[in-house]
């Protein structure tokens, strides 16, 4: 996989409010990947216009017998943005292919778990974002 998020910095007095989410034994999963919240407390990968489930923690291996991670819901991360528009910063992100995020809709509705972007991003190029502040 590419475009993984990369930590700026861990917020929260317990960084990153990490979690552990259920997540499929097949499933190969590397460090920084942006999480689909699936049903069950169970997350796969994102892929497209997904349901925010966290950042993953650390690298799972496909079969090695783990059926949990450990995935970050708060924090400043490095964010790809998806080949759709420049965005701005304070624009309202949301998950928008493998590890790619875009502008919310045209409303600006700010789902439960979405971001915030702290700097301007043009197409294909990485931007700071806020993850989960509690919005």
């Amino acid at each position: 996989m590419a475009n993984e998020a990369v930590i700026i910095e861990l917020l929260g007095i317990v960084p990153g409010r990490p979690f552990r989410q259920g997540v499929a034994d097949a499933t190969a999963v590397p460090k920084g990947t942006i999480m689909e919240q699936a049903d069950d407390r169970k997350v796969t990968v994102s892929n497209g216009d997904d349901s925010f489930g966290g950042i993953a923690a650390h690298e799972k291996v496909a079969n090695d017998g783990s059926e949990s991670l450990t995935v970050y819901s708060h924090g400043i991360f490095d964010l790809k943005n998806a080949n759709l528009a420049t965005f701005q910063a304070g624009d309202h992100l949301d998950v928008n292919g493998a590890n790619l995020v875009t502008i919310s809709d045209a409303a600006g509705v700010l789902k439960p778990g979405r971001f915030v972007a702290l700097e301007n991003a043009e197409k294909l190029t990485f931007a700071a974002c806020l993850v989960g502040s509690g919005l």
